[in-house]
């Protein structure tokens, strides 16, 4: 649990850093539902989404 208000700023700007990077992953390779991503794009999308 965060013990200030800075750190749960800070942990809120990773959060929107890392759904940001999701949705530019998604953009640059399209839905996965409609396109055939490689092993290596489907890797990175995961990485970031777990973020």
């Amino acid at each position: 649990m965060a013990d200030t208000r800075e750190e749960l700023v800070e942990m809120q700007r990773a959060a929107d850093q890392a759904h940001n990077r999701v949705l530019e992953l998604r953009d640059q390779y399209g839905p996965p539902a409609q396109f055939e991503w490689t092993e290596s794009q489907s890797a990175t999308y995961e990485t970031a989404w777990r973020a």
